[in-house]
This record gives structure tokens, sequence and C-alpha cells, in this order.
């Protein structure tokens, strides 16, 4: 027996149905085909299906894009259900694509300059949006007003700024910003792209040319010690293309083979992992497993890796794509690659090198009789360096460094959950610098109660 709820529900579908059936023999006349009759239907909530009609229609004449025809209309649905003036008669008022597409491309203009507390950010923001319709600004705007204060109007803009030029390389996964969950979620997309070149894969003259020696090589496997940012950055970009993982989508690889702004691409998070964590790297090529396929994910994520070596002896595994397994036991490293087996000596500690220390010995120096003018004559790199090795800066000369130094010292002090933000510092930052640095500062704390560590 067909319970209560049941009989009502297919009372309700069969009223839709007959109140629908003119609209869907107008719209069959007009030669929209059956599948989108029914996706039409679907997404107009009127009982007399008007709507439904009226797309057909845009459809019959325009022959646009279905799914680009229906995520219009939502978005008009969005402010017809507000009861916006614009959007009371949507069958009467609209006779093509391009009074809709202005029609909520003004509507959405409105909506991100309202959710946009910094103003001028927010018209940055439209000006960014290449789209007619305005669907990715409103979409942004919409995670700077969710956020309540809690990012920066300049940083999110900042991000989708970056996020188009991606787009604008044919990045797959930058098609459209509204597919995406939220601030985060473009972030991170962002970031797994940013270190690559125009074309996603660099030139390798149809072959790949590692001219320095393996610490060990065979049929299975070969491991090489990387000794500094420069190997870092061509090893790792030579195996990438070795076992064919850098994807038409992007470059699933390590942070350790991105070149760092400012360093004349001489230098990256190598630099601040070697001086500061005391790693030492090794990379490794299993021959045997499968390679990437182009325009994917590798078919197996061990094909290539980054294995750190800690001071303790743990060891900071990262396979491609970045994902990075952190301080474990050689006996686990072998669990998840059993190529390694009985190979631990080839992954030795390496202290750090006489260079490095008397590197670090002149910014100890240089730190503890701190002299401006010295300090901001060195090379942007220079102070880079000695900022990633974390020592500190008199907050008088805080204000003279670049905004990459500065985004730079504000980040490290940050992420170190050891160290306080001088008042005196904290008396100078501007609003924005402030906000940058208490939001670093929670997802330090947010990641190390959960016990995420960096990835390299």
């Amino acid at each position: 027996m067909r319970d209560k709820d049941t009989i009502i529900l297919e009372s309700l579908y069969t009223l839709v149905v007959e109140k629908a059936k003119d609209v869907i023999d107008k719209l069959k006349t007009m030669n929209v085909p059956d599948e989108l009759v029914n996706q039409f239907i679907a997404v107009d909530p009127t009982g007399q299906k008007n709507d439904a009609y009226a797309l057909g229609k845009l459809y019959s004449q325009q022959e646009p894009n279905p799914k680009y025809l229906i995520a219009l209309y939502k978005q008009f649905l969005k402010f017809k259900n507000k009861n916006n003036s614009q959007t009371k008669d949507f069958p009467r008022q609209f006779d093509s694509i391009e009074k809709l597409e202005k029609t909520i491309g003004d509507l959405n203009s409105i909506e991100t300059i309202k959710l946009v507390k910094d103003k001028d950010e927010g018209k940055r923001l439209l000006r960014i949006d290449p789209t007619n319709s305005k669907l990715e600004a409103a979409t942004v705007a919409k995670w700077i007003g969710d956020s309540k204060g809690r990012l920066l109007d300049k940083d999110v803009v900042d991000d989708y700024e970056r996020f188009v030029e991606l787009k604008e390389r044919n990045i797959e996964g930058s098609e459209d910003v509204t597919k995406y969950n939220g601030y985060i979620a473009m972030t991170e997309f962002i970031h797994m792209h940013m270190g690559e070149d125009d074309g996603g894969k660099i030139d390798t003259g149809g072959k790949v040319n590692i001219t320095k020696k393996p610490v060990y090589n065979d049929d299975e496997i070969a491991i090489w010690y990387i000794d500094n940012p420069q190997e870092s950055i061509s090893i790792g970009n030579a195996l990438i293309d070795l076992a064919d993982v850098r994807t038409k989508g992007g470059t699933p690889n390590w942070c350790t083979t991105w070149p760092i702004v400012g360093s004349g691409g001489m230098s990256n998070m190598f630099t601040s992992y070697r001086t500061n964590n005391r790693y030492t790297f090794y990379y490794t090529w299993s021959k045997n497993r499968a390679k990437g396929i182009s325009g994917s994910t590798p078919n197996d994520q061990y094909v290539i890796t980054a294995i750190a070596v800690t001071e303790g002896g743990k060891y900071v595994l990262t396979p491609a794509p970045n994902g990075t397994r952190a301080s474990e036991d050689w006996s686990r490293i072998v669990e998840w690659m059993p190529e390694l087996e009985g190979k631990e000596g080839y992954f030795k500690y390496k202290p750090i090198s006489g260079e490095d220390q008397n590197k670090m010995v002149t910014y100890e120096r240089m730190a503890r009789y701190f002299n401006e003018e010295q300090f901001l004559n060195l090379s942007q790199f220079q102070q880079y360096e000695y900022i990633q090795m974390g020592f500190d800066i008199p907050p008088k000369t805080f204000p003279k460094l670049s905004k990459e130094r500065m985004n730079d010292y504000l980040n490290i002090m940050a992420n170190d959950l050891d160290r306080e933000l001088p008042e005196k510092l904290e008396a100078i930052l501007t609003p924005e610098q402030l906000k940058r640095y208490q939001i670093v500062h929670e997802r330090a704390w947010e990641n190390h109660l959960q016990g995420v560590e960096a990835a390299l």
C-alpha cells in the first residue's frame, strides 16, 4: 500500500506535467531536442513553465551552449527570487542572449560592489572578470562577504587575478571559478599551478638530460642527492618530464622546483627547508612504475618522489602530485616503495655546507649588530635569504622593505609559533598587513594542532 506522501508527490508531478504539456509541444515545434526540453522544463519553477518556453525560444534562435544558457538562467533566477524589478518578466523582456547577459552582468556588478567593502577592489574585481555576465566576480565577492572580514579584499582579488592568468593560458581546471566551493579551494588550485611556464612544459629538446650522476642506479630505481637550489629545479623538472607527470592541466610537482620571486631564478623553497629545517634532499625515479597520462594525474604517485632526511633521522616523503608523508620511519617508506628495500644507506643526512654555514654566521652577525644601510644595500634575494633564515628586522626598517620582503617577513613571523609579533612592529603595520599576519598565524596554529606539516 502506498503511503500518503507518495500519493501527494505523484499528484503534484502529474499536475506539473499537465501544466507543461503545451510548452513541451511548443518547444518541440521549435526543434528543441528532447533532452533540452526536459532540462528547460526542470529548471523553470513556475507552474505555467513560461520561462522554459523563453529558454527554448532563445536556444532555437541563437543555439548557444545549452549548459551556458541554463547557467545564465539560474543566475537570473537567483535575482528573480529576490523580487528584483529587472527580473519580473523573463519571457517578454528577453529576446536575445545578449540582453540576458547584460542584465545579469548589471545585477552581478551591483552585488559585487555591495559585498566587497573596499570599493576600489570591488571595481578592480569587475574589471578582471572578462565575462559579460560577471558570474565569476560575483562568486569571488561572495567569498569575501561570507568571510566576515577574515579575508583581505585585496588578497582575494589578487588571487583571482592569478586564476584568470591561468585561464588565459588554458590551464585545465581554470575554465570557471564558480565551480570552486570557496576561496581556499581556488588558492590551492593556484598554488598547484603557480610554477608552470606558459606551455605547462619545459623544453627538453625531445629528451630528458640529467647530467648529474645518481648516488644509486639499477634497473628498478635511480636516486639523486640534491645539493643546491639549481639542482632542485633542473633535476626536479627533468624527472617530472621523464616520468611524464607534467599534465596538460598543470604540474604535479614540488615547491622545491619553483623559482622564488626576487631570486633571479637561482633559489626556491629548497633554500628555506635546507637552512631552517636542516633537511637533506634526494629525488627518486622508480623506472618500473606506471608513468603519467597526458591531461591527468600520475597513474602511480611514487613514480618520482622527493625524500628529505631530517636531522633527527626521520624521512619526509613527497610523491607526485604534491602530497607530503611527514616524519616517517624508514620501514614506513619501504611499505610504500618496496624498491627501496635495503637502500636506506643511500639516504644520508648531511650537515649544512660550509658555504651555507658561513652565510648563516654572516646573517647572524648582521642581526646582532644591525646596520640598516648595509641591509638595504643587499640584493633582494639576499634580503630574502636573511628573512627565510628567521632573523629579525627592526620595526623602523620594516617600512623601507619592498612589498614582497614585507610579506615574506610577516609570513615567517606568523608561521613561527615560538615567536611573538613585537609590539613596536604591530603598531606600524597597516590594517591590511595585520589582518594578513593574523590569518596566516591562525592557520599555522590550526595546522599545528592537526599535526599537518608543510608540503615540500
